[in-house]
């Protein structure tokens, strides 16, 4: 009886630590799928935002070129308009070369039909 009775006691035993077992595998597996989960969700997150870096350094770029064309065609457009303004004091020179002549003229006129 002796050895029915531990041999009952055993068997209660190995049951207790299975179950103990499979509960800690189901904790564990539990655990392992939630890890999983985890690391998928960061993995994508992390997929999100190197992607949306990649848009803002190739949007970076194309402004920083758009800005050097900018300022390219700002340099010419006053390289431009220091040579109008050059033009433009080239041209009142001469207009007032041509009026003071027009005016010498007209005095030399004047004392003409004065004389005659």
């Amino acid at each position: 009886m002796k050895t029915q009775q531990h041999l009952e006691v055993t068997k209660v035993d190995v049951e207790t630590e299975l179950q103990t077992y499979k509960h800690s595998r189901q904790e564990l597996d539990e655990m392992y799928n939630e890890a999983r989960k985890q690391l998928r969700d960061e993995s994508q997150l992390r997929q999100d935002v190197e992607n949306e870096l990649a848009v803002q350094v190739s949007m970076k770029h194309e402004i920083e070129l758009a800005m050097k064309l900018l300022e390219k065609d700002i340099h010419e457009k006053q390289d431009t308009l220091i040579g109008l303004r050059q033009q433009l004091e080239e041209v009142k020179a001469i207009n007032i070369e041509m009026y003071q002549k027009m005016q010498v003229r007209n005095v030399f006129k004047f004392l003409e039909f004065l004389v005659i």
